[in-house]
């Protein structure tokens, strides 16, 4: 019977402590990021496009032209500037999510797996004193049981050296000293038994004790496995995560250059209508 099932639940706990994790990540908050349109830069093209589309009917020159498309390009390129700048910081607070989910889900995690390891050594400690509890016993019993036969033969051997020693008779004599020989070599015998059972359950209960340590150590093995398991599902999934939002940003900010590159076209075209001046 493969003893380690007997103990999933003990491990389990490290499954349920990574599902819990899932949920404790998700809901950590995230450091705020303005917006694109909340910046000084975004509204500032904003609003010389704006001016610009006003002045659009306006009689102007060539040089005047020249200077509108010239601080539109500038006014263009700052709000780039600033997409990029806010599309690298909103990358490194995920980065940074991602680093303290792993840390602090990956702590949790481990503190799951120790806590079932404390939970084994206790569940086997108790095991090892059951075994050596028991392994006394048979001691006993099996001492007992040797000190009840030997005792026997023993009373058996002094009852007949009394009969021998009040024995008148010659041959009786001889007699009943066969039959102390005889016991004289049961008691040999007994004895001898006595040492290979002694030897016998010595062995088992080294076996016994072996088997313990094995399961122990092969339990306390797929515990770690298993935490080590729930730390590459975390930090795969926090993986995920990252790159999802990662790619998120990356569309939102092509979003936002179109918005700009639209910006820059209407501003031109406000320019390009305005009348030439007399």
């Amino acid at each position: 019977m493969n003893r380690l099932a007997k103990w999933r639940p003990v491990l389990s706990i490290l499954a349920v402590a990574a599902s819990l994790l899932l949920l404790a990540s998700s809901a950590s908050a995230a450091a705020p990021v303005p917006t694109l349109a909340s910046t000084a830069q975004y509204k500032a093209l904003v609003a010389y496009v704006a001016k610009l589309r006003s002045l659009q009917a306006k009689p102007t020159t060539e040089a005047q032209k020249a200077v509108y498309d010239s601080k539109l390009v500038t006014k263009h390129g700052a709000a780039v500037q600033k997409s990029s700048a806010l599309f690298v910081r909103a990358k490194k607070v995920a980065s940074k999510e991602a680093k303290a989910g792993t840390k602090d889900d990956g702590q949790r995690i481990r503190q799951a797996e120790a806590q079932s390891i404390d939970e084994l050594q206790d569940v086997y400690a108790a095991r090892f004193d059951d075994a050596a509890t028991k392994n006394q016993q048979r001691i006993d019993a099996l001492e007992a049981e040797y000190s009840r036969r030997l005792g026997t033969l023993k009373r058996q051997i002094s009852d007949l050296r009394v009969k021998k020693a009040k024995s008148k008779d010659t041959a009786r004599k001889d007699q009943i000293q066969d039959q102390i020989s005889s016991l004289i070599d049961l008691v040999a015998a007994a004895k001898k038994e006595q040492g290979e059972d002694r030897a016998t359950l010595a062995q088992n209960y080294q076996r016994e004790k072996q088997q313990l340590r094995d399961e122990k150590t092969n339990a306390i093995a797929a515990a770690r496995a298993e935490g080590q398991e729930a730390i590459e599902a975390l930090r795969n999934r926090i993986k995920r995560k990252y790159n999802n939002k990662v790619r998120s940003l990356q569309a939102k900010r092509e979003s936002q250059l179109l918005d700009l590159e639209t910006k820059l076209t209407n501003g031109r075209i406000a320019i390009s209508l305005m009348p030439a001046a007399g």
